[in-house]
């Protein structure tokens, strides 16, 4: 892959607003780019937007696991996206 034509995109969790996530990744398909960015675990359960980031050029997506531990989220008071 050519990293010079890669297209990161700046945010923490570019499916954090499904809605408008679905309508970016639609909007994007014609450009035929390669791009990244940053998302929850949440996207797993959402095929459509898994499958709209694929089409739309997504070739890397990073995700971040603070723990898998319940116990341990609570230590740290951790209250988002704790459900897998």
């Amino acid at each position: 892959m050519d990293h010079k034509k890669l297209i990161w995109f700046i945010d923490d969790n570019i499916v954090g607003n499904p809605k408008f996530a679905k309508e970016l990744f639609r909007s994007l398909v014609p450009y035929k780019l390669k791009w990244a960015s940053q998302a929850s675990v949440t996207i797993a359960r959402d095929d459509e937007l898994l499958k709209l980031a694929a089409v739309s050029g997504c070739v890397i997506l990073l995700i971040g696991f603070e723990t898998l531990s319940t116990a341990n989220l609570a230590a740290i008071i951790i209250k988002k996206n704790n459900v897998l």
